[in-house]
C-alpha cells in the first residue's frame, strides 16, 4: 500500500492559495506513483480523494487497475457552490455565524490539531475539472463507488457508479460523510471488489 499526504494536507506542504489545488492534486498521485516505482495499481480515495481518482482515472486511465472512489456521488455533477459554502465556513473568523450544519461539521473537523484551516479552505475552493456523464463512458476500468446512505454531501452511489461502463455502487447503512469511511462494511465492500 502506497498512502499519500495530499497538499494542503497531513506533512505536504500546505499552501494558502487557491491555484496551488485542483487538478494539480491528480499531478501528484502521479508523482508519488512514479516515486514509488508504481506503473499501474488500484486506486481508491474518499471525499476529496475519490474526486482526485476520478481525475486520475479520467487523464491517466493506463494507471489504475480498479477505482474506489467514495464520498462521492450523484453531486459530483452538481454546482461548485457547496464546496464555496464550505471554504467560506472555514475562513469564517467567528464559527458562530455558520448556521449550514454540513458547514459546521466541516469546521469542527478542520479545527483539529494539526489541520491548516486556510490551506483546506483554498483546497476546498479551488476550480477543478469536473468530468461529464459521457466522458465516463469511455472509462473501460472498473469502478467502485461507495457513500453512506445518510451522506447528504455525496448523495446517492448509484448514478455515479451507473456513468461508467463497468461502475458499481455499494451503500453503507446508517453513515454519513464523516462516518463512512471507517466503517467496516466500507472497508468490507473495498477488499471485496480489490479481489475480485
Amino acid at each position: 500500500v502506497v498512502a499519500m499526504d495530499c497538499r494542503g494536507h497531513g506533512d505536504s506542504d500546505k499552501p494558502h492559495d487557491d491555484a496551488a489545488y485542483g487538478d494539480k492534486m491528480v499531478s501528484d498521485i502521479v508523482s508519488v506513483m512514479d516515486a514509488a516505482g508504481v506503473a499501474r495499481a488500484a486506486v481508491m480515495g474518499y471525499s476529496m480523494g475519490g474526486i482526485l481518482t476520478v481525475g486520475l482515472l479520467m487523464t491517466h486511465p493506463g494507471r489504475v487497475s480498479r477505482a474506489i472512489v467514495a464520498g462521492i456521488g450523484e453531486t459530483y455533477f452538481g454546482s461548485k457552490s457547496y464546496r464555496r459554502g464550505i471554504a467560506d465556513a472555514l475562513r469564517a473568523r467567528d464559527p458562530s455565524t455558520i448556521t449550514d450544519p454540513q458547514q459546521k461539521a466541516f469546521r469542527a473537523f478542520a479545527s483539529q490539531g494539526g489541520k491548516d484551516m486556510l490551506a483546506l479552505a483554498a483546497c476546498m475552493s479551488a476550480d477543478r475539472t469536473v468530468y461529464t456523464k459521457d466522458q465516463f463512458r469511455g472509462c473501460q476500468v472498473a469502478v467502485l463507488v461507495v457513500d453512506g446512505d445518510k451522506d447528504t454531501q455525496a448523495g446517492r452511489p448509484e448514478p455515479l457508479a451507473a456513468a461508467f461502463t463497468d461502475g458499481r455502487a455499494v451503500i453503507v447503512p446508517g453513515r454519513d460523510h464523516m462516518t463512512a469511511v471507517g466503517d467496516r462494511a466500507y472497508k468490507q465492500a473495498a477488499l471485496a471488489f480489490l479481489l475480485t
